[in-house]
């Protein structure tokens, strides 16, 4: 019973400094130069932040998205529902998209010769739904 209560004391903690997290940052987003109205982005930069990730979700809200700033692979591990990834190289371009993650997936891309540098999670079926995001369209986060 102790360690149950240790872990979610441990739990607790982790999420109280990831919600106060003052470097985290939502943001608008434009595709190819055209504002998504109603579409914010939180930005992931602080490592506690990109540990947890959406593990202290549920779900992803159809109206927001996740970008993990310097990385170049995702898990899903703990999570409860499929997600949207999309690799975006340094200057905001769509190298890759993979719709419908499932739980427990690991995507990684460690060729030096890729240029993968962000990767952006979204709720399912908003790549090709409501966002109809594809391969080469540029990003704008701000």
């Amino acid at each position: 019973m102790a360690f149950f209560s240790l872990i979610l004391l441990v739990l607790s903690l982790t999420y109280l400094l990831v919600s106060i997290d003052k470097s985290r940052s939502v943001v608008g987003v434009k595709v190819d130069g055209m504002k998504l109205k109603g579409f914010r982005v939180l930005v992931l930069r602080r490592w506690l932040n990109r540990r947890v990730g959406l593990l202290n979700h549920i779900s992803v809200p159809s109206d927001q998205g996740f970008l993990f700033t310097k990385t170049r692979s995702i898990h899903t591990n703990g999570m409860l529902t499929p997600i949207d990834v999309v690799f975006l190289d340094q200057d905001f371009l769509i190298s890759e998209v993979h719709p419908d993650v499932s739980p427990g997936a690991t995507i990684k891309v460690f060729s030096y010769q890729s240029n993968f540098s962000h990767v952006l999670e979204l709720a399912p079926g908003s790549i090709s739904k409501s966002l109809k995001l594809k391969k080469g369209q540029s990003l704008e986060f701000a």
